[in-house]
């Protein structure tokens, strides 16, 4: 009598043994990357800016696209509980990973009987190192995800029991979510709309109006709500264009795409064939087993993951609605983000829905997905860096080793966007009184400064770190493969340069190219000052190319006016992708006219 209690007794603890303990190892390691993983640019751009304001002012006010309000607020609360550090700035996200743990093993503890398949649920939901990158980041996106399990977790509590209380705590889940950040505005409408899609369709069924009132009433009180928190820092972002971040060509390419390439964690590559067709093969495992539920598995149990499914449709539907009304980008990476674990959860329930009769078909189908899912996390775990700023991943050393520069006057401290902000923000972490951070692309004052990265080198100074004493108080530091080339070659060895006829007037020779040398896209800056008349300027073009291929070409002046001999600065900037191959870049003077070049500075970051 008492045998079949004892085994299923202990099976459920076997259960939350295995995945509390697997949520330990994962908040371990999310804890531990958010203590010993540099400050990015992002973040440090969120403490810097605006974690000092008010909270109301934070909640009403976003200039820029890194006020993710909720998260602010948060980190804001924190950093006046405890000492400031990384670890304290990051504390909310990892409050967030805990909360999705937590909510990830009660919504597998409903989804089947079987032990395994709940464990390799879990593994599912919770193994994509992309998505444990946020965990452990003071950005708004962990936040998000935590609020988004949240609200999954309450939106299949409300189609098993239609309890109106699972949809406000579901509605307001989402609400926390888009606080934390504005993407998930996609999410709150499918759900809103799921809701009344359902509730719409309970009344005709039962002809009576009161589910479809009470259900209108639920949405748009939360609606409300969330529309007057949001709508000034939204109406902001759009004002300042700041809502620039996103694909335009279509949902398949952008954001899906971008998904696949980021759970492979690959930045800036092609999509993988090999994460592709996994990917192709859950999507192809998805309509086998919904076909297979809606035509055997009959009505024994309410279909959770026909309303999940429903849901994916009409998130979807409303992005692509949003480009073709409003011209609103595709979500792409980060801003996508939700989007992993909404399929995921479909993927789960529509297999275990399908596999009722039959749950080691069930267990064998997920175990492909699942232990697939976890070799590939585990194989890009590291405590260095997050996929996104790979490029920064030195800065945090580099402001530990500037310590041993500290002089009892100020030293200038020169450094290329976007570790700018970054160091900035290690200046106030360390206390850093005597360095002064000076934006070196933007910068007069420091243009003027002569960086010569040959120096450097001749010096045998540390190559990961390119630290240069450029006089007594003049400090300029470079991470790893950033360098500003001024003067090049000694072009400008006199106060100016004479062309006197030249076609070609070489900028960057081959005993300095090298220094651009890249197997991956370069941030290149080109600055150049000349001394001509009009006529000639106007014909001047600035060409940047490889041994075979010319990647721009382009004007040094776009306007002139006037006959007269005057100075002009041109400034180009943009993504360079050499293909591994060395840059050269000169000046095409197709008349041959005689001018004068007075400046020249050529800066790269090479954007790994």
């Amino acid at each position: 009598m008492n045998s079949q209690p004892s085994g299923l007794w202990s099976s459920q603890k076997i259960f939350w043994l295995v995945v509390i303990g697997i949520g330990f190892l994962l908040l371990s390691y999310s804890s531990y990357r958010a203590y010993t993983t540099s400050f990015t640019y992002d973040e440090s751009s969120t403490v810097l800016e605006f974690v000092p304001r008010s909270y109301v002012d934070i909640f009403l006010h976003a200039p820029t696209a890194n006020n993710h309000v909720l998260n602010t607020a948060l980190i804001k609360l924190f950093a006046s509980i405890f000492p400031g550090s990384e670890l304290v700035y990051r504390l909310p996200n990892l409050l967030a990973h805990l909360v999705f743990l937590v909510f990830s093993m009660l919504l597998v503890s409903r989804v089947s009987k079987s032990t395994t398949f709940k464990i390799l649920a879990f593994l599912l939901l919770n193994f994509n190192p992309y998505m444990l990158d946020f965990f452990s980041l003071a950005r708004g996106y962990g936040l998000a995800l935590g609020f988004t399990m949240v609200a999954l977790y309450f939106c299949v509590l409300f189609f098993e029991s239609h309890s109106k209380k699972y949809m406000v705590t579901c509605l307001v889940a989402c609400a926390l979510a888009v606080l934390s950040n504005f993407s998930l505005l996609n999410l709150f409408l499918g759900l809103s709309s799921l809701f009344l899609v359902s509730s719409l369709g309970m009344s005709i069924l039962t002809r009576k109006a009161k589910p479809f009132l009470i259900t209108t009433t639920i949405v748009t009180l939360v609606s409300v709500v969330l529309f007057v928190l949001i709508q000034s820092p939204i109406k902001e972002l759009i004002e300042k264009k700041e809502l620039f971040f996103g694909g335009e060509i279509g949902l398949w390419q952008d954001t899906i795409q971008s998904l696949i390439n980021k759970t492979a964690y690959l930045l800036h590559a092609p999509t993988s064939p090999v994460y592709l067709a996994i990917f192709l093969g859950m999507c192809l495992c998805l309509l086998v087993c919904l076909g297979y539920s809606m035509l055997f598995s009959g009505r024994q149990k309410p279909s959770i993951a026909k309303h999940l499914l429903l849901l994916l449709i009409i998130v979807f539907a409303g992005i692509q609605a949003q480009h073709v009304l409003f011209g609103t980008l595709f979500i792409i990476e980060r801003t996508a983000l939700f989007l992993i674990p909404l399929f995921n959860v479909l993927v789960i329930f529509s297999i275990s829905e399908a596999t009722r009769s039959n749950k080691w078909i069930g267990n064998l189908t997920l175990s492909v997905v699942a232990v697939l899912m976890v070799g590939n996390s585990v194989s890009k775990m590291n405590s260095t860096h997050s996929l996104d700023w790979n490029h920064e991943r030195n800065m945090k050393q580099t402001m530990v080793d500037i310590s041993e520069f500290k002089q009892p006057y100020e030293v200038y401290f020169g450094v290329n966007w976007p570790y700018s902000v970054t160091a900035k923000f290690y200046r106030e972490l360390y206390g850093y009184a005597w360095l002064r951070v000076i934006e070196t692309n933007e910068s007069e004052q420091t243009s003027r400064l002569p960086f010569d990265l040959q120096f450097a080198k001749q010096k045998s100074i540390n190559a990961e770190k390119v630290i240069q004493l450029l006089n007594d108080n003049a400090l300029a530091v470079y991470p790893s493969k950033s360098c500003t080339i001024r003067n090049v070659n000694h072009l400008l060895s006199d106060s100016v340069y004479n062309v006197t006829g030249q076609e070609y007037i070489d900028l960057l020779r081959d005993t300095t190219s090298n220094l651009l040398d890249s197997n991956s896209l370069l941030n290149l800056t080109v600055k150049l000052s000349i001394r001509a008349t009009a006529s000639i300027a106007k014909d001047l073009k600035l060409v940047l190319a490889t041994e075979s291929d010319i990647l721009r070409f382009e004007k040094v002046a776009t306007s002139c006016m006037g006959t007269d001999s005057f100075s002009l600065s041109t400034y180009y900037r943009d993504h360079v992708d050499s293909q591994g191959k060395r840059i050269t870049a000169y000046l095409w003077n197709p008349k041959r006219e005689s001018f004068q070049i007075s400046d020249l500075e050529i800066k790269s970051i090479s954007i790994e």
